[in-house]
């Protein structure tokens, strides 16, 4: 079983790559909807440090009970690294990621005023508005983090700033074909 997670801070285009996806055999899921399948909080609203890291706690079980109910599967997961709130964000605890046990991680760094577009034009999820420089103050912070959790591991790291779809199926391609 190979293990991705799929990184970049909320709106980065995520769920549509995850959508569009279509190779044999690679199940993929979010986060946020093993936590919500559990009526775990995961809105924004209602987003503290002490549920989040109760959340993170709970993910790393959810996703173990995840793998082992797709064991033929190679797994592709949606992450964040950063949880934005009402106050600001929290950063997650690496153990938390280190937790998950990725085969390979992909960081995706969308351009700062096509992240704001993208965050206003998606309807369906409730964000905190923030400015232009502060996401793009964010999602520095949040490939920084990426980086840095993975900079002493065995995990392979790719970060994609364009033709995320493409790129990311030849990446996920090429661990298959080297796993």
């Amino acid at each position: 079983m190979l293990v991705i997670g799929l990184f970049g801070i909320s709106g980065s285009g995520k769920s549509y790559v995850t959508q569009k996806i279509n190779i044999n055999n690679l199940v993929c899921t979010r986060a946020s909807s093993l936590l919500s399948e559990k009526k775990r909080p995961i809105n924004l609203e209602l987003l503290d440090r002490s549920i989040i890291n109760d959340n993170q706690v709970a993910l790393l079980t959810l996703f173990n009970d995840f793998k082992e109910l797709h064991s033929g599967c190679d797994v592709l997961i949606e992450l964040h690294n950063i949880v934005e709130t009402l106050n600001g964000h929290e950063v997650l605890p690496e153990s938390v990621i280190h937790g998950l046990e990725l085969d390979a991680a992909i960081f995706y760094e969308v351009s700062p005023k096509q992240l704001f577009t993208q965050r206003e034009l998606d309807t369906k999820k409730i964000r905190k508005k923030i400015t232009l420089k502060e996401l793009s103050r964010l999602q520095t912070l949040s490939k920084s983090i990426f980086l840095n959790t993975f900079s002493n591991t065995n995990t392979k790291i790719k970060v994609i700033q364009d033709n995320y779809l493409s790129e990311s199926l030849l990446f996920i391609e090429e661990l298959k074909y080297n796993f």
